[in-house]
């Protein structure tokens, strides 16, 4: 009976692949949220007539930990009301400026071309 033997190395085997994607992913959930902070904030600027720039300073983005990361109003009391989440709309003629729902189709459409450019980068870990 013959024996095979199967030798195995490189990146997927040491890790350096799955440190790779892990830092990427880390990377480019970062550049998409701060993009989506910038949209939310252009949003207001053109939306709110006589901004103090209260509002806009208080997004941000807060990082979970699972990895995920989201686009915040800061804890504005009034937020869900400038937004149109707030049951106050039902019983106002306003509506809301829907800006982060505006971001996130934004964003949406522009995830792919936020995160690809950093690619190679991660891909030549890998090597």
């Amino acid at each position: 009976m013959e024996t095979i033997t199967v030798h195995k190395h490189g990146p997927i085997f040491d890790g350096r692949a799955s440190r790779a994607v892990t830092a990427y992913l880390d990377v480019a959930t970062k550049k998409v949220a701060e993009e989506g902070v910038h949209i939310v904030r252009q949003q207001l600027q053109i939306n709110i007539k006589h901004s103090t720039g209260y509002v806009e300073s208080r997004v941000t983005t807060d990082r979970s930990n699972s990895g995920n990361a989201q686009v915040t109003g800061g804890g504005v009391i009034y937020g869900p009301w400038l937004e149109g989440v707030s049951t106050r709309n039902q019983a106002t003629r306003f509506k809301g400026y829907h800006s982060f729902r505006k971001a996130t189709a934004l964003l949406q459409h522009r995830a792919a071309d936020i995160a690809g450019p950093t690619l190679h980068q991660f891909l030549e870990r890998m090597q």
